[in-house]
């Protein structure tokens, strides 16, 4: 896994997280604990424990990564024989993820509370909540973008996703294009000559980008939720993103949709495998749905009606 993290297929906190999850089990278990003398009873009774302190998609991940250190110490030879898991060393199904859902609410933002977050957060931080809700963009897609993917002039912004290399392309609002004119206009000088490219730099001169536990964005975002009297279990940066999908998925134009948010096509999917292309003009289409979600025209009082 160290090889995947330094090669860039992997990032850093997929490679902690992993780690984290290996001292976790080797703990629960035994360090001395022979491997082959593991049993689905000892499986079931650590996700019984798992399952204690976490939510069903954070339970899941953890299930998924002990199961894959040991598929990869059987694959690698490090054990003689698979190893049992039984029936219940399972991730959550659909439905439970499904009930937890709605037992916690929706976890993407009113078009009210998006504005009153643009209104109190600084000149940096307004950009990257702009581009959130403009072009689906998450904290670390902030945090990697670069100034040469924003074309001022047009609002155009074309940029792969960091997470998965899919290409993305989205129009910019008026308001997401000054907003980013006058975070660049203060952006500090960045400290290292390899962040020189990024768009968003700190107040400290280094970059935004941090693939371990407490993201500098969220870290912001969260402080600005709790001035703003709008945090609750579930909302983050990352909600902005689905603000997008959820608003934008009402033009029924999901190709589109999925270009903006750089959506890898499902398994399957036999339309996104000969379509070639989506069209700038669809693409603009759906921002600007949104775009009208979010700043809706305030209509015009009549002389007779004002009287």
């Amino acid at each position: 896994k160290e090889q995947l993290r330094d090669s860039g297929e992997i990032s850093d906190r997929t490679f902690q997280d992993a780690v984290k999850a290996g001292k976790r089990f080797a703990l629960a278990m035994g360090k001395s604990r022979v491997v082959s003398d593991l049993g689905p009873d000892d499986f079931a009774e650590y996700r019984a424990e798992l399952a204690k302190t976490r939510r069903a998609v954070a339970l899941g991940n953890e299930i998924q990564q002990v199961r894959s250190i040991l598929k990869f110490a059987y694959e690698e030879g490090l054990i003689a024989t698979p190893v049992r898991f039984g029936t219940a060393f399972k991730k959550p199904s659909a439905k439970v993820l499904r009930v937890e859902q709605a037992r916690h609410g929706s976890r993407d933002f009113p078009a009210e509370s998006i504005r009153v977050l643009i209104e109190v957060a600084d000149v940096h931080l307004k950009a990257m909540i702009l581009l959130g809700v403009n072009a689906g963009y998450g904290n670390n897609d902030c945090a990697t973008l670069t100034i040469a993917a924003i074309d001022m002039k047009t609002g155009w912004l074309t940029y792969a996703r960091p997470k998965t290399g899919v290409s993305r392309r989205a129009k910019l609002w008026p308001e997401t294009v000054a907003a980013l004119k006058a975070s660049l206009k203060k952006r500090p000088e960045p400290n290292s000559e390899d962040d020189s490219s990024l768009f968003f730099i700190t107040k400290y001169g280094n970059s935004w980008s941090k693939n371990t536990t407490g993201n500098p964005v969220s870290l912001v975002f969260r402080r600005l939720l709790d001035e703003c009297g709008l945090h609750r279990s579930g909302l983050g940066f990352y909600s902005l993103r689905r603000s997008f999908e959820t608003v934008a998925g009402e033009t029924l134009d999901q190709p589109a949709v999925d270009l903006v948010m750089g959506h890898t096509p499902l398994a399957g999917d036999m339309g996104a495998r000969y379509r070639q292309r989506v069209g700038d003009d669809r693409v603009e289409a759906v921002c600007e749905h949104v775009r009208k979600w979010l700043f809706p025209a305030k209509k015009k009082v009549s002389k007779k009606a004002a009287k």
